[in-house]
């Protein structure tokens, strides 16, 4: 049921900025404002870390955005 799937999706959202955006989450402003500041940082976090890797010599041609977390790291040590 798509209802259903709309609010699991919600709580994987509610849970990931209590966990990974504590200072969004804390606004008082409506869910969904939350979710474009989420969005905009994780862009951001996820820019730093893409150039981090490319900093440090990543060497494998591309940048998997499957190993990426939504937080801004990374779990594929895979050039190293």
């Amino acid at each position: 049921e798509d209802s259903s799937r709309v609010g699991e999706l919600e709580k994987l959202v509610k849970h990931t900025l209590f966990r990974e955006y504590p200072e969004i989450d804390k606004k008082d402003i409506p869910f969904q404002d939350k979710v474009l500041l989420m969005l905009e940082e994780a862009s951001a976090r996820i820019s730093k870390l893409t150039a981090d890797w490319i900093r440090v010599g990543f060497c494998q041609g591309n940048f998997n955005s499957d190993n990426c977390l939504v937080a801004g790291r990374t779990m594929d040590y895979g050039p190293f």
